[in-house]
């Protein structure tokens, strides 16, 4: 896959700009300039459309999906401090026989707005459904199987810089990437820094939520249920799928458990046993994996203050 992560303008695709190893003084700048562009159009159409065309009288919506909330309610809503938003990235992907292909969107908006309930003063933009699942010319993994939405990491990378600078431009100050897939960790984390250093003479930084991702929780609650190391699986296996049994029960299919071969296909596309998963294992999951997503925002947004 290409190194090199590519940056679009409005009117012209620049060259090639690498976020791998040394931040580039052109990416800084381009980053600053669009961003600094953006805030000022977005508040210069924020004033007149106020004097022309906003409601009289509102009030700020109780909601903390973005989506939710009209303009003038989000204008509100950063007046009273809620300068902080997560942006969630799932993944459309296969899942083995027993589990809907929208998994990883499921169980990262269930996490993301409870995060942004339990810290206080957080948004929630929509999730980002696609990721990267590997190579469009050499497909494997996942790519295999039907169903699976790949995008390329500059498509990923992309779209995250896309989406962050207009999140700057909106008036948020502290922009919170959140994946539950393994391949956009890495991306995620380059952009994160990336922008920071290109957004920090405007006070305004991107992070990523990595604590949230860190399988060290879902191991220790399936040791503590005494379910063998061989049989966790590490795709589609127990963790999987107590944590979809738990968000989202109707997109688990009960049948399908112990599916591990499918006519066509070398396998079924899942490891372990999912067989031993449970709606309780994956509530304890999704408690632990929360309760560090709070953990590591608070102190984002401590160190931001």
């Amino acid at each position: 896959m290409k190194s090199n992560l590519y940056i679009l303008s409005k009117s012209a695709l620049l060259r090639p700009i690498r976020l791998k190893g040394l931040l580039r003084f052109e990416f800084l700048i381009i980053c600053f300039l669009l961003a600094l562009c953006s805030r000022v159009s977005a508040q210069t159409s924020t004033q007149t459309s106020t004097q022309t065309s906003a409601p009289s009288q509102h009030k700020s919506s109780a909601t903390v999906s973005l989506e939710d909330l009209t303009w003038p309610e989000l204008v509100e809503k950063i007046k009273d401090g809620f300068t902080t938003v997560i942006v969630p990235t799932g993944g459309t992907e296969q899942g083995g026989p027993h589990m809907a292909l929208g998994k990883h969107n499921f169980i990262v908006q269930h996490s993301a707005l409870r995060i942004a309930v339990d810290v206080k003063h957080v948004l929630v933009t929509p999730l980002i459904p696609f990721v990267p699942e590997g190579e469009f010319d050499k497909p494997s993994g996942n790519f295999l199987y039907p169903g699976t939405i790949n995008i390329s990491e500059d498509t990923f990378a992309k779209t995250l810089i896309d989406v962050c600078t207009s999140l700057n431009s909106s008036g948020f100050k502290l922009i919170v990437l959140m994946a539950d897939h393994g391949q956009s960790m890495p991306i995620q984390e380059l952009v994160a820094q990336n922008l920071t250093q290109a957004w920090k003479p405007m006070g305004v930084r991107v992070v990523n939520l990595s604590a949230y991702y860190d399988a060290r929780l879902e191991a220790a609650v399936l040791k503590r249920a005494g379910i063998a190391q061989g049989d966790w699986g590490d795709h589609a296996g127990v963790a999987d799928t107590s944590e979809l049994w738990f968000v989202r029960p109707q997109a688990l299919r009960i049948s399908q458990l112990k599916t591990d071969k499918v006519q066509g296909y070398q396998d079924a596309g899942a490891s372990g046993k999912p067989e031993l998963s449970s709606a309780e294992l994956g509530r304890e999951m999704m408690d632990l994996r929360v309760k560090a997503g709070v953990q590591q925002l608070n102190a984002f947004i401590k160190d931001v203050n």
